[in-house]
């Protein structure tokens, strides 16, 4: 499958069943990681450090 095809697999929008877990699984663990990176939060290092 190309990437291509993966991405509008995962944009359909199909209720899960036995023929497309799949594509759920992956779509839900892309949603997982993209949450994951966007609720990270970043720590300002003191000042006049330089590591």
């Amino acid at each position: 499958m190309t990437a291509k095809n993966i991405i509008a697999d995962l944009n359909k929008g199909e209720k899960l069943n036995s023929d497309n877990y799949n594509i759920w699984h992956r779509k839900f663990q892309y949603e997982r990681e993209v949450l994951d990176i966007l609720n990270f939060v970043m720590v300002e290092p003191e000042q006049g450090s330089t590591t």
